[in-house]
């Protein structure tokens, strides 16, 4: 019998599950992700994808059904990139008037110059694929010194900036038309290398006797060189002498701005043919606009014109756009949205495919400092493939 007076007391929820679990239940669940996996990822909501990327066979070995065409493309591919310009809006090329202007801290100052080297240009030919309004395109045939560069683009308007860009660069800077002769710009070297010497010959008598009795002194110039009193400082003189000679042979530039670039409208993937061979081929910011326009059979496109239009050991820099930003546009058409939720070949598969497949070799990668994150500017990545 129940005591009246005595309160009942009716157990929560929570309480009794708590008496039901044995102790060893009670670890939290990210306790038990740790034992499994480590601490990797110190939290759930962080935990990635355990899909493996796809590997792709050679293209030697297998052609793949509409891999690089099918009858829908086909029929874009028609359409004259002047007709396509003129009947479609909201800049579904990524032809934006402004893009260029928008991401430099300066005009004519393009963060990206510092990550690129040299010797994929200097008196290399170059194909730069979606050029836009020319800006870069010009910065790499002044800077790296091209034999020769050609800038294409779908936008005929940016076409039409991009050479008027050369013009008003050309008369900002001065710059004359035609390159240089080799025999001037020997004559020119010379002539600094003899105001070098002439000055530093000032400098040097100055000195006290000590530094020519132990040192030697140079007593004459001949051809701009420094002539030194011992016949060990003559050879190292002469020795030194030669080094610079080969390493200027090797500098020798072939061709200067403003006749090393060009520009053209063009529609990169309408054509398959490959009658032009490049050095290096750079694609900067352009990918994502071919994929939603065509979709993966377009970027594949892009990808295998791109290996065929190279030279043997020829070089393929590439910025491609990462999946977040595809996010951003997909709605700006049906047809956008459409490639987009049919996409399969994503950004983080690039490498897979132009290695595995076309048979590429990734040569250098890299990864742009970001100084701060709520400026614009080119903050992805640049991958340099080599044809092997």
């Amino acid at each position: 019998m129940v005591d009246e007076t005595e309160e009942l007391t009716i157990p929560t929820k929570h309480q009794a599950s708590q008496e039901l679990k044995p102790e060893k239940a009670k670890k939290k669940s990210k306790d038990k992700f740790k034992e499994r996996y480590g601490e990797v990822f110190s939290n759930l909501k962080f935990l990635k994808t355990t899909e493996k990327p796809p590997t792709f066979v050679p293209l030697e070995c297998k052609i793949e059904p509409d891999e690089f065409e099918n009858e829908e493309l086909l029929e874009k591919l028609k359409v004259s990139p002047v007709e396509l310009v003129s009947h479609t809006q909201n800049h579904v090329f990524g032809n934006y008037d402004r893009y260029y202007s928008y991401r430099y801290d300066e005009r004519w100052q393009d963060p990206r110059l510092k990550l690129l080297s040299k010797e994929y240009f200097l008196n290399k030919d170059v194909l730069d694929i979606g050029c836009n309004d020319g800006s870069f395109t010009i910065m790499l045939a002044i800077k790296f010194f091209p034999k020769k560069i050609v800038g294409l683009d779908i936008d005929y308007k940016l076409i039409n900036k991009a050479i008027h860009n050369v013009k008003y660069f050309e008369k900002q800077q001065k710059i004359t038309h035609g390159p240089k002769k080799p025999e001037d710009m020997e004559k020119e070297e010379e002539e600094r290398k003899r105001k070098r010497v002439q000055e530093l010959m000032e400098k040097l008598k100055s000195l006290p006797k000590s530094f020519a009795i132990n040192m030697g002194v140079p007593i004459s110039i001949e051809n701009g060189e420094m002539q030194k009193q011992t016949k060990e400082s003559d050879n190292s003189q002469s020795m030194k002498n030669e080094e610079e000679e080969k390493h200027t042979e090797k500098l020798k530039i072939l061709n200067r701005f403003p006749d090393n670039v060009s520009f053209r409208v063009e529609n990169f993937i309408k054509d398959m043919s490959t009658p032009e061979k490049y050095d290096t081929v750079t694609c900067f910011s352009t990918s994502k606009w071919i994929h939603l326009n065509y979709g993966d059979c377009g970027i594949k496109r892009l990808f295998k014109k791109v290996h065929d239009s190279l030279k043997e050991k020829g070089v393929f820099i590439f910025e491609p756009q990462d999946w977040r930003s595809y996010k951003k546009r997909k709605y700006l058409t049906e047809e956008f949205k459409k490639n987009y939720q049919a996409i399969q070949l994503k950004p983080k598969y690039f490498q897979n495919y132009l290695v595995q497949r076309l048979g590429f070799t990734l040569i250098w990668k890299f990864d742009p400092e970001i100084k701060d994150p709520k400026k614009p500017g080119f903050k992805r990545p640049i991958y340099i493939y080599q044809k092997d």
